[in-house]
């Protein structure tokens, strides 16, 4: 089979995480394959933040909805549209979600488990963001070495 159909077709959303670190190149990798996405007109809407600082991955735990998945994955990918970068809402939102895409098919072929957490609204996590009031947290992805192999409805 050819190899990009076999990841698409092998990856899944995996909601049990080791505490093994993602290694930076890995996470260049990941970040490689988001800039890829399609994007109307090149606008590129979005924005990734990777977070791992300790201080920050403790309070973010502590005020998102998924906060134990959150609490043992290394790294937490926060996923933003700006909404000043882009031209039109819908495109603009069906491209960070194919860059989010990206991010976990990425992860998938690197080896590592990853999850897209897509209920993150809300004041509290908007406020340990800094809320700019031209970007919009559209979802949280978590990424870690697998532990063991999970069914997508794995809790």
């Amino acid at each position: 089979m050819n190899e990009v159909l076999r990841v698409i077709r092998d990856r899944r959303s995996i909601r049990r995480f080791t505490r093994a670190d993602v290694s930076d190149s890995e996470l260049t990798a990941i970040r490689e394959a988001e800039r890829w996405a399609l994007s109307g007109e090149n606008t590129q809407p979005r924005q990734f933040v990777a977070v791992r600082s300790v201080g920050k991955y403790a309070t973010l735990a502590r005020v998102a909805p998924q906060n134990r998945m959150i609490e043992i994955a290394s790294v937490t990918i926060v996923v933003l549209y700006n909404c000043r970068s882009g031209y039109d809402r819908v495109k603009d939102l069906q491209s960070v979600r194919a860059a989010t895409e990206n991010t976990l098919l990425a992860a998938h072929s690197l080896g590592l488990a990853a999850c897209w957490l897509r209920k993150v609204r809300g004041p509290e996590i908007e406020r340990f963001l800094e809320d700019d009031s031209d970007e919009e947290l559209v979802a949280l992805t978590q990424s870690d070495v697998l532990a063991k192999p999970c069914s997508a409805t794995s809790p």
